[in-house]
């Protein structure tokens, strides 16, 4: 696992979100202590910790919350570390981004660049969102994959899969080496375990998790990001995004600098870069430019954060000057 150096970890208790965020103040045999931000040091014995879940915050609030916290330990174990420092080449704000979204699609959302290039309804151009979203919901819809696995036919779910994912930017030749190679002795469980995926009703952490068990059957760790997390967001984009790990990562950096990176996909992981998204999602609201759904987001993070937009920002920050 990786993760940015130089903060705490800030934990929230998923039961008690009204006592704030919090910092372990110590870790101990039985019991790990907590202080939080209304003033009080808890302590919970081990079988109860894992209530305490990872906050995931943007770098400017996590650097302000874990000093304030760790100024108030008075002597406990846990050392206030120095606050990272962000810089222009490795740590691009929000704001930054904007000023790149801004700078490339003047009308944000609604401009009538981004939906040439990006959310448009030509089928015939892989990047267009729209029709992407319709073709999965249409081919990959409940009924039609029911339909296939009562008939034995998980060859054809494995298809349509192909066939959806080449109608799209989303996942590489590379990605979907994964389905070209997986055995055919397999289809039928990969049927089931993409059925689950989109339509189940278990919790979606396992729901994942079942899948990523088809997709790295012989652990070989091939299987991407984009291609375990396309089919999600194709069928649910108000939920689900797909996760491009060389923009993510660069993403976590500002909006959520404490949040680990694993190569192989994880449920758990997956949920952090959700939520991740979600609360971009939701600084672009605060900024009136609301996205649509998680794609607006996904393609907001793609666009600000490729190597290709941020020379822009040279430009951006000479103009302003």
């Amino acid at each position: 696992m990786e993760h940015a150096e130089g903060l705490p970890t800030l934990y929230i208790h998923s039961k008690r979100p009204e006592w704030g965020l919090a910092i372990m103040a110590r870790a101990g045999r039985k019991k790990n202590r907590y202080l939080f931000q209304d003033g009080r040091m808890r302590a919970f014995p081990a079988k109860f910790c894992h209530f305490m879940e990872p906050a995931d915050k943007p770098l400017d609030v996590a650097t302000r919350v874990a000093r304030q916290l760790a100024s108030q330990l008075d002597g406990h174990s846990f050392e206030n570390p120095p606050a990272p420092k962000p810089s222009r080449s490795d740590k691009v704000t929000l704001d930054d981004q904007l000023k790149i979204f801004m700078k490339l699609f003047p009308l944000g959302f609604q401009d009538p660049e981004y939906i040439k290039t990006i959310r448009g309804h030509d089928k015939r151009r892989k990047r267009h969102r729209e029709p992407a979203i319709e073709d999965a919901r249409r081919m990959l819809g409940q009924a039609r994959l029911e339909m296939l696995i009562e008939n034995g036919d998980g060859a054809a779910v494995v298809t349509t899969v192909r066939e959806v994912l080449d109608a799209t930017s989303l996942c590489s030749t590379r990605d979907k080496s994964v389905l070209v190679d997986l055995p055919e002795s397999l289809y039928d469980d990969f049927a089931v375990a993409v059925r689950d995926l989109l339509h189940g009703e278990s919790a979606f952490f396992d729901r994942f998790t079942r899948f990523m068990a088809v997709l790295d059957h012989d652990r070989s760790g091939k299987v991407t990001w984009p291609l375990a997390t396309a089919l999600p967001a194709l069928m649910e984009p108000a939920t689900h995004v797909v996760v491009k790990p060389s923009v993510f990562r660069k993403q976590a950096e500002w909006m959520a600098p404490r949040l680990p990176y694993n190569k192989l996909p994880n449920a758990g992981l997956y949920e952090r870069f959700r939520r991740m998204a979600e609360a971009v999602g939701e600084k672009l609201t605060e900024a009136d430019h609301p996205p649509r759904d998680m794609f607006d987001v996904y393609d907001f993070i793609w666009s600000t954060l490729r190597p290709k937009a941020l020379k822009l920002l040279e430009e951006v920050t000479e103009d302003a000057a």
